[in-house]
């Protein structure tokens, strides 16, 4: 962090306390602590950020208390800011999802036919258990973004797809910290998780929060759980470490994923040309969540990288095995 940032965060808490005292522009006060709660989660400081969001609670039913309505944009950063202070620092969330009832879903307002496990979650529904509810989800925003398009999109329009996304991504928050003792689940919920924070909008491109889950969901995948994990799991774990690459910039983390990549499918006997490489991939891909229309480029750039690194060329692959 820069000197210019910690001059921000000085004038920030300034504001906040003089504020404070009279209440008299509450959305001002609350948008100085959502800087400060990201500054703060950006440094790694957890116990701070989490003890600005209790503030932040109070200041909230203290509004409620004086019936002070908070602006719809002022209540989405609220929920945005608390939710990814939670994946980031892997803690429990300070607001629950009642207190912002207009990021509820019900699936009965969506297509019938989207309501549908990808064909290659629906082999591991015995493994994933009550965790297809939500990986069904993502698959309906991904129909649902990709019909709409990004381009000109009506203001109602983008909200309904981030009110989506915000369901999904605090169901699958909740379901990271349940589920942290199982290995396969974790990557997979990771996996969808950066998936589903990419999927509709090129904005947050290169964020934090892509960085984090891609580092956490290297760090899952090479551990020693995973030993021997790739002739029973291959076509998810093929899944979630290209997600994990294609997905982030170049940097380290999309080259960590990179080398699970080359090593793991020569584990399994993955090999082939290069220019006969991308559409077997790509194939294995959308059998679980994969969306052509947003990630096609990306998901190729990665694979070249992956490919020419040291001139190896690395994936054949046993298509009754990967068939899905």
């Amino acid at each position: 962090f820069t000197s210019e940032t910690l001059h921000y965060q000085g004038q920030a808490i300034e504001h906040i306390q003089v504020q404070l005292q009279t209440l008299t522009s509450p959305e001002c006060t609350i948008g100085a602590i959502l800087l400060l709660v990201g500054i703060e989660w950006r440094m790694g400081v957890r116990m701070s950020a989490h003890a600005l969001l209790k503030g932040l609670e109070m200041l909230l039913q203290l509004c409620e208390k004086n019936k002070y309505f908070l602006s719809p944009s002022v209540r989405r950063g609220i929920f945005w800011q608390d939710l990814n202070t939670a994946i980031v620092t892997n803690t429990n969330r300070v607001m629950s999802r009642a207190t912002f009832p207009e990021f509820q879903w019900g699936r009965e307002a969506f297509i019938s036919e989207w309501s549908i496990l990808p064909p290659g979650f629906e082999k591991l529904r015995a493994v994933l258990g009550d965790t297809t509810e939500v990986l069904q989800d993502i698959y309906v925003l991904q129909k649902y973004s990709e019909a709409l398009g990004t381009r000109n999109l009506e203001l109602a329009s983008v909200h309904a797809l981030d009110n989506l996304q915000a369901c999904i991504e605090a169901r699958l928050q909740e379901s990271l910290r349940e589920w942290a003792a199982d290995d396969l689940k974790t990557v997979i919920l990771l996996a969808a998780y950066l998936f589903t924070y990419s999927l509709f909008t090129s904005v947050w491109n290169g964020s934090a929060i892509q960085l984090h889950l891609s580092e956490r969901l290297y760090q899952r995948l090479e551990s020693p759980a995973f030993d021997g994990s790739w002739e029973t799991f291959g076509p998810v774990l093929l899944w979630c470490t290209v997600i994990g690459g294609c997905l982030v910039p170049r940097g380290n983390a999309r080259s960590q994923h990179g080398a699970i990549l080359r090593e793991k499918c020569c584990a399994i006997g993955y090999r082939m040309p290069l220019q006969d490489c991308w559409s077997d991939i790509s194939a294995i891909l959308e059998g679980f969540l994969w969306s052509s229309i947003s990630f096609e480029e990306c998901g190729l750039s990665f694979l070249k990288e992956v490919m020419l690194h040291d001139h190896v060329d690395i994936f054949q692959y046993d298509e009754e095995y990967y068939s899905v």
